[in-house]
């Protein structure tokens, strides 16, 4: 038996035409019913309100004390803002230290803390990404930031836009 016969039949049963004619319908109208019936309310682009929880990691006294509620943030080159400190929390750096017992356990470090900051602030809502200063801010993210009373490297934790 042959695939196509020669009526131009698919396995003498229907016509290749037909079922051609067939598949593109079905295909058009799954397009047409995920096109129209699929996100219910796009995303617009635009302007947005961010929260940012940023860590500044193994920094001396000297920059904890520098950063201060209620700072505007900057970008480093631009100088445009990228959120005014809200919150700011202070931890005792620690990092994995190997005891005379070949166990790996946490250590202080003295001398050395962790801040973890919160900035409120506008951003550009891009739908795939938010920009705010020249900084497209995911997390994960490594954003150079100043102020009057600081330069810090800071790695972004938490991106969170206000509807």
């Amino acid at each position: 038996m042959k695939i196509i016969d020669e009526k131009g039949r698919l396995l003498g049963v229907i016509n290749i035409i037909d079922l051609a004619v067939v598949v593109l319908l079905v295909l058009l109208a799954s397009v047409a019913f995920t096109r129209f019936t699929g996100e219910e309310e796009r995303h617009q682009p635009g302007e947005a309100r961010v929260t940012i929880e940023a860590l500044v990691s193994e920094v001396r006294i000297y920059t904890v004390d520098a950063i201060q509620v209620g700072d505007v943030a900057r970008d480093v080159v631009t100088k445009e803002p990228i959120g005014t400190i809200v919150d700011k929390k202070v931890q005792p750096f620690r990092q994995p230290v190997e005891t005379a017992a070949g166990e790996i356990v946490w250590a202080e470090v003295p001398d050395r803390y962790d801040v973890y900051i919160t900035l409120e602030g506008s951003a550009h809502d891009l739908g795939d990404a938010i920009r705010t200063a020249s900084h497209e801010i995911r997390v994960g993210s490594e954003v150079q930031m100043v102020s009057r009373n600081f330069n810090i490297t800071s790695r972004i934790l938490l991106v969170q836009v206000e509807e």
